[in-house]
């Protein structure tokens, strides 16, 4: 099983340097409430689930991957706790902004198959931002922990993405550069953004290079089944797509965890690049 935990909605980076110009969410009520996307949907919560809640839930997956996510983990008062108390076949990745390397020399990394260290350009000057970041990943390679340098594509910062990337790659960093955009955004009405987003194409996963169609996608989805995406207050939802747009959540990490799919199934909602789920026409093996 592999699981999205977002034990927080709040970001450090937005309250301390400015939101990223990319990011469409809007975060209010102390982090119970965040807009998404463009108006796709919002997601309010009354609390968020500690971390003894966390791994009470965990064992009723059997074994996995935990990716911890946000907001910003590095903000959650329980991620300390939460990684020491991992169960047994638990290993995990953790996806951060990096801001505070005061934090992560505290973590026990034992366990951590990867981190991905997400980087904004747009920062480099603010807030001691940029020595910040990198005394973060000083920390993580002298602890020989595995580190991938995200950047994030959107149209008004393709044409500078080749340095960064670059930049990082000669540093001997895996760079993972990420299209994101408001999933209307149609790509190949603006040629000169989509040919700067292919100059960068050996750095992006091709299973999130966007997808040009915005109706329903009635194609199979393992999400649900090896895949659970959750909310800070542990509402637990298919994919990130379900959670964004409102879609009716499966459960709980307070149910028994029955409501987990047994099979792969079709899925409508439409998706994008920010769907990051394998996905095949309906019908085909997903084996």
């Amino acid at each position: 099983m592999f699981i999205v935990i977002n034990p927080t909605w709040r970001c450090n980076l937005a309250s301390e340097i400015g939101k990223c110009p990319y990011c469409p969410n809007l975060v209010s009520d102390n982090g119970h409430r965040v807009e998404f996307y463009w108006g796709l949907g919002e997601n309010k919560v009354g609390f968020e689930a500690t971390a003894r809640q966390w791994l009470d839930f965990l064992p009723r997956l059997g074994s996995g991957i935990v990716d911890i996510c946000g907001g910003e983990p590095l903000c959650w008062d329980g991620l300390q706790e939460f990684i020491e108390g991992l169960p047994k076949g638990f290993e995990w990745y953790i996806t951060s902004n990096c801001l505070q390397p005061e934090i992560i020399k505290k973590l026990d990394l034992s366990r951590c198959r990867m981190w991905t260290a997400s980087f904004h350009p747009y920062a480099m000057g603010k807030g001691d931002y940029g020595n910040r970041f990198f005394r973060s990943l000083r920390v993580l390679v002298k602890r020989h922990l595995p580190v991938v340098v995200s950047i994030m594509a959107y149209p008004e910062n393709i044409h500078w993405l080749p340095f960064w990337a670059e930049a990082f790659a000669g540093w001997a960093f895996t760079v993972n550069v990420q299209p994101y955009e408001d999933p209307r955004y149609d790509w190949r009405e603006h040629p000169d953004k989509l040919e700067g987003l292919m100059a960068v194409k050996q750095y992006e996963n091709e299973l999130k290079l966007p997808y040009w169609d915005s109706e329903p996608s009635s194609k199979m989805c393992a999400a649900g089944k090896d895949y659970l995406m959750t909310a800070p207050d542990g509402t637990v939802y298919r994919c990130n797509m379900a959670l964004i747009t409102g879609a009716k959540p499966l459960g709980s990490i307070f149910d028994s965890g029955d409501f987990i799919l047994k099979e792969a199934a079709l899925c409508e909602i439409p998706c994008s690049s920010s769907c990051d789920r394998e996905r095949r026409e309906g019908g085909k093996d997903l084996a």
